[in-house]
């Protein structure tokens, strides 16, 4: 009886100790941004597309992340707001034509702010 219990202990401490080591194993590498990136200057009006400030130009679409940050300092700031933005843009795993924006110039009314990749 009592290498019975040993038995199943170890038999369970063998498959957590796998299945610790398998789930390492999966990562979902999918919504990992590649490192390699374009730079690009996107002119557009800023939209909400699938929850994310974003603009589209020519069938692209830039999600612009840093911009929340800047709403109610910006003015004119806004949605459907025509933006000049320039950055660096990183394409999108297995969305194509959709990429992430790392913006480092932006203009809009006529004023320009430089310095937007800084933290």
């Amino acid at each position: 009886m009592k290498h019975t219990k040993k038995i199943i202990l170890a038999v369970i401490i063998a498959f957590v100790c796998v299945g610790a080591v398998s789930a390492k194993n999966h990562k979902d590498d999918r919504r990992r941004v590649p490192t390699v990136g374009t730079a690009v200057t996107v002119t557009g009006t800023l939209q909400l597309i699938n929850g994310e400030i974003a603009v589209v130009q020519s069938g692209n679409t830039y999600y612009v992340g840093q911009l929340h940050h800047l709403i109610g300092f910006v003015t004119g700031l806004q949605e459907g707001a025509t933006v000049t933005l320039k950055g660096t843009a990183y394409q999108i795993p297995l969305a194509t034509n959709f990429y992430k924006l790392s913006l480092s110039e932006m203009t809009i009314s006529g004023r320009t702010y430089t310095g937007l990749d800084q933290r």
